[in-house]
């Protein structure tokens, strides 16, 4: 086995932690409290709808993390295995910050990827306070120009 295929398996095992394993750890200890959270301070935010979203979220990521395992471990060597497994790892920790609720950055994320999941005339008093405050601007950027 040449060195350059076991730096890409612990390239490869880095970035599928980071990029795909994060996310169903991620929906699993940030999104489902503040999912709950936001459902105790606001009763229209609909629970079930986020939760089926976050349950989609992590089934779909634990099945690529998985897969793509599963096929490292039957097809590999054992330094690439190891390696790999080092990426996996070494991603883990380099993104575990992120799985916290409290994380500005994952509030921020959460509250803009389930708008949906209030009802539609709340988005629709959303979208439109948001054209008001739109056309505001531009009317003063206009003003400022003369």
């Amino acid at each position: 086995m040449s060195g350059l295929s076991i730096l890409g398996a612990g390239l490869g095992g880095f970035f599928l932690m980071s990029l795909v394993g994060m996310q169903a750890l991620i929906a699993l200890f940030s999104s489902v409290p503040l999912a709950k959270r936001r459902h105790r301070t606001d009763d229209r935010f609909d629970l079930n709808k986020a939760m089926h979203r976050i349950l989609r979220t992590t089934l779909f990521s634990t099945i690529v993390v998985a897969v793509t395992t599963a096929l490292v471990l039957c097809y590999a060597s054992f330094p690439t295995i190891l390696n790999y497994l080092f990426g996996m790892i070494l991603g883990f920790l380099l993104s575990i910050r992120h799985m916290s609720p409290n994380n500005a950055q994952n509030q921020s994320i959460f509250t803009r990827s389930f708008q949906n999941c209030y009802p539609q005339e709340d988005l629709d008093a959303t979208r439109d306070l948001n054209d008001v405050v739109h056309a505001v601007r531009e009317q003063l950027s206009r003003q400022s120009e003369l």
